[in-house]
């Protein structure tokens, strides 16, 4: 299985340049929305030299406005990376059965409730009478890490859902990854970590920045996200396929007998 490992690692790499060519405008979509969020940042001071500035440019509205719907944009560009590389045919992966839609649309709510916290964080402990920057950062801090920690157990779940099956629902998915969750969690930290450090450190040392050197930095960054998610999206199928043969099991299990049913049991890439 470690051969399998850092076949599943080099290869979702493969597989952005696979989602790249054959889906380009989707990944331009999450650049492009990525990019707009930064120039309304700029505009608020989130990249000042000032911390206090910067502080107060965080909830501001017209921030938070974009932000929802840049993550849609992030859960789409995930939706459609697994639909394109199970069933390899882009007109498939465009036309997702009610069924996947509905099941996807639980996936991201899951995924809704740990993002919250970490976005709304400041608000949320103010509540309560806290709110302190330490205070702040450990709730972001517990919402973004039991996130990470818990999705290796779901992705065959994710995976089943985006394809539009019945199979694998929460509690099955972790059921049948088992202790195969340690081989899937350090799968999928290694993919995530070094693009989440890329992309915090990227915003962090635009702070202050002259404009010569800030747009580059937001441009670079902007094209890191939807590469960072494509290739998380990528992991999860390859680490669903890997898991699903160790245990004996059929990836795409309870899929309807449909043209995308049956092809989406029989591409997965290995």
């Amino acid at each position: 299985m470690t051969k399998r490992f850092f076949a599943s690692l080099g290869g979702a790499f493969v597989d952005v340049g696979r989602v790249a060519r054959a889906m380009p405008w989707l990944l331009a979509m999450m650049i492009a929305i990525e990019f707009v969020q930064h120039i309304i940042e700029v505009r608020i001071g989130f990249f000042s030299a000032d911390a206090a500035v910067r502080h107060a440019a965080q909830l501001q509205p017209i921030r938070m406005a974009l932000g929802w719907p840049k993550m849609l944009m992030v859960w789409s560009v995930a939706f459609f990376t697994i639909r394109y590389l199970a069933l390899n045919d882009v007109a498939a992966a465009l036309r997702p059965s009610r069924l996947a839609m509905q099941r996807y649309a639980w996936v991201i709510l899951f995924q809704f409730v740990p993002t919250a916290i970490v976005i709304y964080a400041e608000p949320i402990l103010k509540l309560f009478g806290l709110g302190s920057a330490g205070e702040v950062m450990a709730l972001r801090t517990a919402g973004g890490l039991t996130q990470l920690l818990i999705e290796p157990l779901l992705w065959m779940w994710f995976v089943s859902a985006a394809l539009g099956t019945n199979g694998y629902a929460p509690l099955q998915s972790a059921r049948v990854t088992g202790l195969w969750y340690f081989w899937a969690l350090l799968l999928g930290l290694l993919i995530r970590i070094p693009f989440s450090q890329i992309h915090g450190r990227l915003n962090i040392f635009a702070a202050g920045q002259p404009d010569a050197v800030l747009w580059p930095v937001l441009l670079l960054d902007a094209v890191v996200v939807p590469v960072m998610v494509t290739a998380a999206a990528a992991v999860q199928l390859r680490a669903a396929q890997a898991i699903a043969e160790r245990r004996g099991r059929a990836l795409v299990e309870d899929a309807p007998r449909t043209a995308e049913g049956i092809v989406a049991g029989a591409a997965v890439p290995a």
